[in-house]
């Protein structure tokens, strides 16, 4: 870690900037807005202040000239948060691939949480406009935030840039969370009973802000980028609200979403912290990234166990495209879209023993749609099993009207597992024989009036029978 002192500091005027490291954290200060950042790149340094930072101020976070006339003038000549000048700030990032998924988390003063080690690696004074840059450089990810301060506006304007160094990745998220006690004027007791908004997609746009309940001092965070969301929430990431109002302590958020972001592949998006709400709309338009396209990525497919009438299809595929399945006689182009029967498997039923299928998986991405093709899968043939086997399977009573019975009794094997399909060839239910004989009586009153194939899974064999269910 760095562990140097630095000032660099532009009088003009009407413009002041300063930009200081101490220890492991960076500090700045312009003519309305004053920040701290700790090692773990969220609010609240927790070195020595920096010898411009305004007496008094402990938890060296975020404090700003709320009435615009200076640092040293008006009563407060100036306003803060949480116990004299701090706020609460933390940021979280979630992360999947084919394997697992991954959460991190810094948080707060004294880095209360660090799941992610960073350092400042840039700050520049210039004569409109002080910069911070934090980066993180971990095993799988790089993550680099920038803090830009102009010297006469009151906001602050945020870019983050990820970087996938691992393999493929999906459901990317960034969450950045403030806890606003905004009434705390010098001299004054604090409160942290606020008016919070949130306002999703307004004019391209999402903001949520917070109106102090004593002296009306204003804070929000919005962003203009496709992929972000605003939204208060209470501690700790729970309970999110995008659109509506309440009265009292709620953290602000604003939450990045990226569906796919492949090996070496770096997004970006950018959030505004603003204390002015006449400076909102100018604030709001340097966020505005431009718009992505996202890689179309096709998924994988393979089979899983294949019985005489139904084959098992396991895939891997990345989230932010939807996905189908169908399946065909070889030989045809009469493909039937199947129903997902859980999260990345389908068993795909009501199929002709001892047939051959073609099987393709549809990945429908936003400006292209790619075809993961399976051909030439044989279906098992009934005459694999011995003929006193399939003269053995007892379904009854057929039609079924409150339920139907499947008697084994005299099948030389345990049955393993029970597969409901409909007509149309969509899985309505599977279900394991946890009995320990093979009587085995299922409810069909759950079940709409129609016709049914019942497949008896036993030793990775199955018999298949059609039941007509009525049901009133």
């Amino acid at each position: 870690m760095k562990n140097f002192f630095t000032t660099i500091v532009f009088l003009a005027a009407i413009s002041t900037g300063h930009s200081q490291i101490v220890g492991n954290s960076a500090f700045a200060k312009t003519n309305y807005i004053q920040l701290g950042l700790n090692e773990c790149g969220v609010l609240g340094a927790d070195s020595i202040p920096a010898d411009f930072v305004n007496p008094g101020d402990y938890f060296r976070s975020v404090i700003w000239d709320v009435n615009g006339d200076g640092w040293e003038n008006g009563v407060p000549n100036f306003s803060g948060d949480l116990l004299s000048g701090s706020y609460y700030e933390s940021f979280r990032f979630e992360k999947s691939n084919a394997y697992h998924t991954q959460v991190y988390r810094n948080s707060a003063v004294d880095c209360w949480f660090n799941d992610v080690d960073g350092e400042y690696t840039n700050y520049i004074a210039n004569a409109d406009s002080v910069v911070i840059e934090w980066t993180t450089d971990m095993p799988y990810f790089t993550i680099v935030h920038q803090s830009i301060i102009y010297t006469n506006k009151k906001y602050i304007i945020n870019h983050v840039s990820i970087t996938n160094t691992s393999i493929d990745g999906h459901d990317y998220y960034y969450t950045r969370e403030v806890e606003p006690f905004i009434e705390s004027y010098w001299g004054e007791i604090f409160t942290n009973l606020n008016t919070i908004e949130a306002k999703y997609d307004i004019e391209g746009y999402s903001l949520v802000s917070a109106v102090g309940s004593a002296f009306n001092t204003y804070f929000a965070v919005g962003s203009k980028n496709e992929r972000a969301y605003t939204a208060y929430s209470e501690y700790n990431y729970n309970y999110y609200v995008y659109d509506g109002s309440e009265e009292g302590n709620y953290n602000l958020d604003v939450i990045f979403y990226q569906p796919v972001l492949l090996s070496g592949e770096t997004v970006n998006f950018s959030y505004a912290y603003i204390f002015d709400e006449a400076e909102v709309e100018e604030a709001i338009n340097k966020t505005d990234d431009p718009k992505v396209t996202f890689p179309c990525v096709a998924g994988n497919i393979e089979t899983g166990i294949i019985y005489e009438g139904a084959i098992e299809i396991n895939a891997d595929y990345q989230a932010g495209s939807s996905y189908e399945l169908q399946y065909a006689l070889s030989g045809t182009d009469d493909f039937i879209t199947t129903d997902l029967t859980s999260p990345r498997y389908w068993l795909v039923g009501y199929l002709e023993p001892c047939s051959t299928y073609d099987l393709r998986l549809i990945s429908k991405c936003e400006n292209d749609t790619l075809y993961t093709y399976l051909d030439n899968i044989n279906t098992l043939c009934f005459d694999a099993l011995p003929s006193f086997e399939i003269q053995s399977l007892k379904i009854y009573p057929n039609p079924a009207f409150k339920s139907f019975t499947i008697d084994a009794l005299n099948m030389t094997g345990q049955v393993d597992a029970i597969i409901i399909t409909s007509s149309n060839g969509c899985i309505i239910e599977k279900m394991y024989n946890t009995s320990i004989n093979n009587l085995i009586e299922i409810n069909t009153t759950k079940y709409a009036t129609g016709l049914y194939s019942v497949s008896i899974i036993s030793d990775q064999k199955s018999l298949t029978q059609s039941l007509v269910i009525i049901n009133d």
